[in-house]
């Protein structure tokens, strides 16, 4: 009587000819759970995903709408549907987050992930400076804030804007 399997295991055929395309949808799979945070991170910060937060030194939860990241932190360029108006506080991006420099006439300092996330939480900077208190204070998890953090220091891509001169 012959040995039709020729020592092979069940199944080794299929998963040979399956490995390149698993590993091509892990591959995939890996890469949509790596940018995910960038897109949970800009819900964050234009109030889609929701935060709880509070004005310092208040008992009451803001309303969602004002809590929003974006109300305050807006761009300035001419593309801002909100022009002519100064905005509240600066625009955030990596430069201004990383780099360091001195913050509310203090000493230089940068952000790191976990200051900034401290910051967010109980308004005190990474030299130990108190924010101003218009700015609320968040209920953030660490992965809300994690996902926040690199949202707000990752490149993303910006429009052109071209002169009309």
């Amino acid at each position: 009587m012959k040995n039709l399997n020729r020592n092979r295991s069940p199944g080794t055929g299929i998963f040979r000819a399956a490995g390149p395309a698993l590993a091509l949808g892990l591959l995939l799979v890996s890469s949509a759970a790596l940018a995910q945070p960038n897109e949970w991170g800009r819900k964050i910060y234009e109030g889609q995903s929701l935060v709880p937060a509070r004005m310092a030194g208040h008992d009451r939860q803001l309303p969602s709408y004002a809590a929003r990241c974006v109300n305050c932190h807006r761009e300035t360029r001419p593309s801002n549907p909100v022009i002519g108006v100064t905005p509240l506080a600066p625009q955030l991006d990596a430069a201004l987050l990383t780099e360091a420099r001195s913050r509310r006439r203090g000493p230089k300092s940068r952000y790191e992930g976990a200051t900034f996330c401290e910051l967010l939480r109980t308004g005190v900077d990474p030299v130990g400076i108190m924010i101003d208190q218009t700015m609320p204070r968040y209920e953030i998890s660490d992965a809300q804030c994690n996902a926040l953090w690199r949202y707000l220091t990752f490149d993303k891509p910006r429009p052109v804007i071209i002169s009309s001169r």
